[in-house]
């Protein structure tokens, strides 16, 4: 296995998907906190399960009074549930004869369920973000892939990043088979067959593609940069600032030791968590692992992405440089005063982040 290596990435995919609305919110198409039912008109009037009648059987419904958001979408606190997640959805597919979460079908197809809460009232993991895509292929009367192709993937360089691998021979050719750890940690090919390659009708925003690390990177380090190639600057803050303006949802879900082996696993308990519009957010930080504002997601296949650390360092480095121009600027160069110890610490400091950074930017551009 090599860094072009290429594999299903699955839920990684919702930080493209976010990048891809924060990019149309800057091209003026839509925001934040208009109802989604202006796109998605099937979302006009959603409702909400709320149980079902013990002596019919039939599911119990009532009117959302909320509109759902793209901010709801994007943080997972539209009343939007995944099936396996709910015991109450699960009932509702099997009260109409459907199967759970088909594959190789649409969005609307998989997806299209009751709520499960009021919008904006609560927090459950969700497939918002695939339709947070169908707002954008809506919004740009493109599909999903051919947006993110012109304005993520061509930009950055990313050549083996798909939601259609088996029309791409290059992809299909490094293709890595999964793999399990099996009896005594041994690392055994996956003959479940649980997840083949497919290619579903929609370009599923929420799970759906297909890429390598080399190419991965590329989405990270651009953010982490802040150098403009997907957002700008006042974007990005917003992609990882907390949502919730309640976390106590979100913490109670993770509260459950199986929902946090799943979200956050390998984190400590204790944990403040809320949720941005790209990933979880370590709100104050994780002791001896992440600073604050640390923001990561991951995929099903054991895909993960983590971002911040290197963002803090940048922070750090604008603001050194920041504090030693203004010192030069009060200070003539040839001051006493510009070779005193706290200057030369300053300068050392500047030096330091200067070729940090600068290696960080040759990484970026490099891959």
């Amino acid at each position: 296995m090599t860094l072009d290596s290429t594999m299903w990435i699955a839920s990684c995919t919702k930080l493209m998907t976010a990048i891809s609305c924060l990019q149309c919110i800057e091209s003026g198409l839509f925001t934040l906190d208009e109802p989604i039912s202006r796109f998605l008109p099937e979302w006009s009037d959603p409702q909400i399960l709320t149980g079902f009648d013990e002596t019919t059987d039939e599911p119990q419904l009532e009117r959302a009074t909320t509109p759902i958001t793209l901010r709801m979408l994007l943080s997972h606190s539209s009343g939007m549930c995944y099936d396996g997640l709910s015991p109450l959805l699960q009932r509702w597919r099997a009260s109409r004869g459907e199967e759970m979460e088909a594959v190789n079908s649409t969005v609307a197809k998989q997806y299209l369920t009751p709520l499960v809460y009021e919008p904006g009232e609560g927090w459950m993991y969700s497939p918002g973000i695939d339709w947070a895509g169908k707002v954008v292929e809506a919004a740009t009367g493109k599909t999903l892939g051919a947006y993110m192709e012109e304005n993520a993937w061509r930009r950055l360089g990313m050549r083996s990043t798909t939601f259609r691998p088996l029309k791409d021979e290059g992809v299909m050719e490094r293709m890595v088979e999964r793999v399990m750890r099996g009896g005594g940690g041994k690392v055994v090919p996956d003959a479940t067959g649980m997840f083949p390659i497919v290619e579903p009708e929609d370009d599923y925003g929420g799970n759906g593609t297909y890429s390598c690390a080399a190419d991965y990177v590329k989405v990270v380090t651009s953010l982490l940069l802040d150098d403009g190639k997907l957002l700008k600057s006042e974007s990005v803050k917003e992609l990882f600032r907390p949502q919730l303006p309640d976390s106590r949802f979100l913490m109670g879900v993770l509260g459950n030791p199986g929902m946090a082996s799943v979200l956050v696993p390998e984190f400590p308990t204790g944990v403040e968590w809320n949720y941005g519009l790209g990933g979880i957010v370590a709100v104050s930080g994780v002791e001896g692992r992440a600073g604050k504002g640390m923001m990561m997601w991951s995929g099903f296949p054991n895909s993960y992405w983590v971002s911040g650390i290197l963002r803090q360092l940048r922070r750090r480095f604008l603001t050194c440089r920041s504090m030693l121009t203004e010192r030069r600027v009060k200070r003539a160069s040839t001051s006493p005063r510009s070779s005193h110890p706290v200057m030369l610490q300053r300068q050392s400091c500047l030096q330091d982040f200067t070729k940090r950074y600068a290696r960080l930017s040759r990484l970026s551009s490099s891959m």
